[in-house]
């Protein structure tokens, strides 16, 4: 009963009907946010609402169960995963950005390694995320998987396009473009969807005999 009690308490905090797959590491998704399974040190097995930081470090931020201590998780059903595309604008911040971003951190940021600074990137595409104003409430495995498979089709047809060019051909994609996303000066994250604007080549005239 505390199971189920709590259960009915995480869906309701993370807004979800039904409880998300269970996290599967071979995906090589990385999870945001999550309904874990806990093992309380009474014994039980409850419900809690959990987030991960970009160094993985899980953080339990509503217990959805009883006051007992957690002793360990038993299961993650993750209901936001990191949205790539956003991780990949982000890592355009420089710095000085970083800083006045996360002024608290700004003497670690200015002397961390690539290493480090990349974790701090990370963490700001996971902050812009849970902070967009188009909402990712639920960012699902089934979507993390479809952008992974776009995201190769995107590669794979850059590719032919780059080998046309190389080749002197013209290479038109049946697919639209997307514009790396880009953070401004002001720390605004864009994202431009750049649409096939080539123009089929113009008819030729028919030249005929006229009628005397």
């Amino acid at each position: 009963m505390k199971q189920q009690e709590s259960l009915s308490r995480a869906l309701s905090y993370a807004g979800c009907r039904d409880l998300p797959k269970p996290f599967n590491p071979s995906l090589g998704l990385f999870w945001i946010k999550a309904i874990c399974l806990v093992k309380k040190k009474s014994g039980s097995e409850e419900y809690v609402i959990s987030e991960q930081c970009a160094s993985g470090i899980i953080n339990h931020v509503c217990d959805c169960g009883t006051m007992s201590p957690i002793a360990a998780i038993v299961r993650i059903y993750p209901y936001m995963y990191l949205d790539e595309g956003i991780l990949r604008s982000c890592s355009h911040a420089n710095r000085e950005f970083l800083c006045l971003t996360y002024p608290d951190k700004a003497g670690s940021i200015l002397n961390a390694d690539k290493d480090t600074l990349a974790i701090f990137k990370k963490q700001y595409a996971i902050d812009t995320q849970k902070n967009s104003v188009n909402g990712y409430q639920e960012f699902t495995e089934r979507d993390a998987v479809q952008q992974a498979q776009d995201e190769i089709e995107r590669k794979a047809q850059e590719q032919k396009r780059q080998e046309a060019v190389i080749n002197g051909e013209v290479y038109n994609a049946s697919q639209p473009e997307y514009q790396v996303m880009d953070v401004l000066d002001e720390g605004t994250v864009i994202i431009e969807e750049v649409q096939d604007i080539s123009e089929p080549a113009p008819e030729k005239k028919r030249r005929g005999r006229r009628g005397k």
